[in-house]
C-alpha cells in the first residue's frame, strides 16, 4: 500500500510548534496556580522553623535548611520536567496528526493529477484520522473501479463503431484511462515510498 514516510520530528513546524506552545503555556499557568503558593507556603513555614531553631534548638537549623534545599530543588525539578513532558507530548501529539494530513494532502494531489496507479492510502497504527483515510480510500478506491469500467465500456463501443475518426476518439480515450491506473511514474514513486517505510 502507498505509505508515507516521516523522517523528521517536526513535518509542519508552524502548526506544531504553535500547538505544542499552547500545551506548554496551558501547563505553565496550572503550575504557576498550584506550585507558586505551594512554593510560598512552604518556604515561609521553613523561615518560621528555622527562626524558632535559632531560639530553641540551634542544632536542627542544618537539618532544617538542608530540607528546605531539598524541597525546593524538588519543586524547580518538578516543574522542568512538567515542561519538558509537555513539550515532548505536544510535538509527539501533533506529529501523530500532521503525519496522516500530510499523506491524505500528498495522495489527492496525485490523484487530481489524473494518477489512479498507486496504491490505497496507509499510515501508521498510532497516528490520528483513521477514519478519515478510511473514508478517503473508499473513494479512490471507487475512482478506481470508475476509470477500469470505463475502459470495458469504451472497449464494447469501439466494437461497434465504424468511423476512423470516432475509433481514433475513442482509442484516445481508452490510453489515456489505462494511463490513468497503470501510470509508470505513480507505480515506481509508490515503490520508492514502500521502501523507505520499510
Amino acid at each position: 500500500m502507498f505509505r508515507f514516510t516521516r523522517s523528521t520530528f517536526l513535518q509542519q513546524k508552524t502548526f506544531q510548534v504553535k500547538y505544542t506552545s499552547y500545551l506548554v503555556f496551558s501547563a505553565l499557568i496550572s503550575a504557576i496556580i498550584i506550585g507558586g503558593p505551594s512554593y510560598y507556603f512552604l518556604n515561609q513555614n521553613y523561615d518560621i522553623f528555622i527562626e524558632l531553631a535559632y531560639a530553641h534548638s540551634p542544632e536542627l537549623i542544618q537539618h532544617l535548611q538542608t530540607e528546605q534545599s531539598w524541597v525546593n530543588g524538588f519543586l524547580v525539578a518538578s516543574f522542568v520536567s512538567l515542561m519538558t513532558f509537555q513539550i515532548y507530548f505536544g510535538l509527539k501529539l501533533t506529529f501523530r496528526m500532521v503525519g496522516p494530513l500530510l499523506a491524505l494532502k500528498r495522495h489527492i494531489q496525485q490523484t487530481t493529477k489524473g494518477m489512479l496507479a498507486h496504491k490505497p492510502l496507509k499510515v501508521r497504527g498510532s497516528d490520528e484520522f483513521h477514519d478519515v483515510v478510511e473514508n478517503y480510500n473508499y473513494l479512490y478506491k471507487t475512482l478506481q473501479s470508475q476509470a477500469t469500467y470505463d475502459i470495458k465500456k469504451l472497449s464494447k463501443i469501439k466494437s461497434g463503431i465504424t468511423d476512423k475518426e470516432c475509433l481514433s476518439y475513442i482509442d484516445q480515450m481508452i490510453e489515456e484511462k489505462r494511463a490513468q491506473i497503470n501510470d509508470s511514474s505513480s507505480a515506481s514513486e509508490q515503490d520508492f515510498d514502500s521502501r523507505r517505510a520499510s
